[in-house]
């Protein structure tokens, strides 16, 4: 196994993770959008890191963190049948940074 797999996440790689994030996408079941975790980065970023660093080392991840909303989106006007939707999932920001 490649030993940068099972070592600690840097508060730079979790940032550079944070700031490649595309802005504007819909929050997921918790609310918080990627503009929440940039504008409170100065005071998030080390109790955060020491979340995302469980998540991955420690395989902590609780039911509620990979959970996601999911919609089905008309893909034209007067969508009729399924076929004439698209699924889509909203997914937790802290989840999608983790996995990113």
């Amino acid at each position: 196994m490649n030993a940068a797999l099972v070592e600690p996440i840097t508060l730079q790689e979790l940032w550079l993770a944070i700031s490649k994030g595309k802005p504007n996408k819909a929050p997921g079941p918790d609310g918080d959008c990627l503009e929440f975790y940039k504008t409170a980065w100065d005071v998030i970023k080390l109790d955060f890191l020491h979340i995302i660093n469980c998540m991955c080392l420690k395989g902590t991840i609780i039911a509620k963190q990979f959970q996601g909303h999911i919609f089905c989106l008309p893909k034209k006007a007067h969508s009729k049948g399924i076929d004439d939707y698209r699924p889509l999932t909203l997914m937790n920001t802290d989840y999608k940074i983790m996995i990113g």
